[in-house]
């Protein structure tokens, strides 16, 4: 039963139904609508500019380049003798061609750097001016180089030097760097 509402007081009946009406339904505010739509056309935005990029990518199937040493040729090695792990003088040539498999695009290198080391002590610097490789083409780089000093600290170069003061000519080296490498699209 409804609590009896004094005769000359009725507006206070308007106001506590009105209260409970206002409580039983809850209506979310503007701008909460507006913040949760704005946040799935973001959201749909993204994953359709996600498809796009992944698209582009597999329309234009970009190829990687790729560097490999084609021939490695030690002229010279004066070595510190017996007892002495020591490199004193190097003399070798290194053959490195560059290949550009993209039917699409030339790729320009630049700033290219690499480290020639023998058993992790590194001998030489080798470094090449920008460059272009046009599409499905290479480029030869070579390289005579003359190197000096170095002291051979781990046990594997010490081996290594050893397997050439007892006659056997194969001397490992490694050569790590990197390249800057820039596709060019469009109408090249």
């Amino acid at each position: 039963m409804e609590p009896a509402v004094p005769p000359d007081q009725p507006h206070l009946h308007l106001r506590r139904t009105a209260r409970m009406v206002r409580h039983d339904r809850h209506h979310s505010p503007v701008w909460a609508w507006l913040v949760v739509i704005f946040s799935i056309l973001v959201a749909t935005g993204i994953a359709v500019a996600g498809f796009a990029t992944v698209a582009v990518f597999v329309a234009y199937e970009p190829k990687k380049v790729h560097m490999e040493v084609t021939k490695a040729h030690v002229k010279r090695l004066d070595y510190g003798g017996h007892g002495q792990d020591i490199i004193n003088d190097i003399g070798f040539s290194v053959d490195i061609v560059c290949y550009n498999d993209n039917a699409r695009s030339p790729a320009l290198f630049s700033h290219l750097h690499i480290s020639v080391r023998i058993q992790g002590v590194e001998i030489a610097e080798l470094r090449a001016w920008t460059f272009n490789v046009s599409r499905l083409s290479s480029k030869r780089l070579h390289y005579d180089v003359q190197a000096k000093g170095a002291a051979l600290h781990t046990a594997r170069a010490r081996r290594a030097l050893q397997g050439v003061i007892a006659g056997k000519p194969e001397i490992g080296f490694v050569l790590t760097g990197w390249v800057r490498l820039v596709f060019a699209y469009g109408l090249v």
